[in-house]
């Protein structure tokens, strides 16, 4: 029982530190930021797309209302804030940022993109984690990252 009562006020305590990012998160950057999707913000802005595209709104739509929910759902959003900005800041720093956010999009996040349309939500977030992985990899390689995932 009281270990029960301590993993809700967990769920509780989590859920409300990503509520409050939520309402924190700020836009206007280069790349990324808009909603806190700060990677396909980027792709999207690069491709020319609105911060309102089917895109940006339908894999929010999958954040917040099916990750969240999932059982790693808010540790998965929680790392993915702490290391989504820094991915982007470097990507941005290159001067073929374009091209990199073209291959992203073109290797991840249209899979990523169809399969949540479909509502193939489990594969999706398959698709997430190692598009997350492999970018943490790629240009992060010299910070501490360690994905829960």
């Amino acid at each position: 029982e009281e270990k029960k009562l301590e993993r809700n006020r967990e769920y509780e305590r989590k859920r409300q530190e990503y509520e409050d990012r939520k309402r924190s998160r700020g836009s206007g950057k280069k790349y990324g930021g808009g909603g806190g999707c700060y990677i396909t913000s980027a792709i999207c802005l690069s491709l020319n797309k609105p911060d309102n595209c089917i895109e940006l709104t339908t894999i929010r739509s999958f954040r917040d209302n099916w990750l969240i929910n999932q059982t790693d759902g808010q540790d998965i959003i929680s790392e993915y804030y702490q290391i989504a900005p820094l991915i982007v800041k470097i990507i941005n720093l290159k001067k073929n940022s374009k091209q990199i956010y073209r291959n992203i999009w073109d290797s991840y996040l249209k899979v990523f993109f169809e399969l949540i349309d479909i509502g193939k939500n489990l594969e999706a977030k398959s698709i997430y984690i190692v598009m997350v992985n492999y970018l943490a990899s790629k240009y992060l390689v010299n910070r501490n990252y360690n994905n829960p995932m």
